[in-house]
């Protein structure tokens, strides 16, 4: 997989962008996308069922052997679209976690210091 770091906000961490297909060639989220066929807001399960259905269409092994060729091509772009997709929507969701986790800990740490703050000295 091609493979790039950039900030967060929450340090620097590996940006999945692209992954890599079979003819070292590199496929985009937005080029995933056009070749599903999909809208980028569709649920994670229509997308599963839309690629389930793609993918038994050019399914290599049923297609006649004269198409065998083109279809097995087909089908592992259809494959690495699905994969760049999910693993594009589970890196987000990581992302997201980890910034909501970062800003509680924030709020905690604050909360933390103002009881200290409050606490009276115990200094003679």
């Amino acid at each position: 997989a091609v493979v790039s770091t950039q900030s967060t906000g929450i340090g620097f961490v590996p940006a999945l962008n692209r992954l890599q297909l079979f003819s070292n060639e590199a496929i985009s989220e937005e080029a995933a996308y056009v070749l599903l066929d999909v809208e980028p807001n569709i649920t994670s399960t229509a997308l599963k069922k839309k690629f389930r259905k793609l993918s038994l269409e050019y399914h290599p092994d049923k297609q006649p052997a004269e198409k065998q060729d083109e279809a097995t091509k087909k089908f592992m772009e259809l494959k690495t679209a699905y994969e760049v997709i999910m693993k594009m929507r589970s890196y987000r969701t990581k992302i997201e976690s980890a910034k909501l986790l970062k800003e509680i800990a924030d709020r905690l740490d604050k909360i933390g210091k103002k009881k200290k703050d409050k606490e009276p000295s115990d200094e003679l």
